[in-house]
């Protein structure tokens, strides 16, 4: 059984975070926007304000760096 986070976007944007993209044992690295929650893959798990193809803002954040940051419930 895998365990699944949830991340809560600023806009209210729910998105499932499977335990494999916190673990590193997914094959992509995948950063969540705190503004949208659009995901962006490739992205180091502890990045911070990386730039977002959604809303155009820097709030791309690693999924390990949410989980410091206590966005993933």
């Amino acid at each position: 059984m895998t365990n699944t986070y949830t991340f809560t976007a600023d806009n209210g944007t729910r998105v499932d975070v499977p335990e494999s993209w916190i673990t590193g044992m997914s094959l992509d690295d995948v950063g969540l926007c705190l503004q949208c929650g659009e995901e962006r893959y490739g992205t180091e798990p502890d990045a911070r304000g990386y730039p977002c193809e959604g809303c155009e803002q820097n709030k791309v954040y690693g999924v390990q760096e949410l989980l410091m940051m206590d966005r993933l419930k």
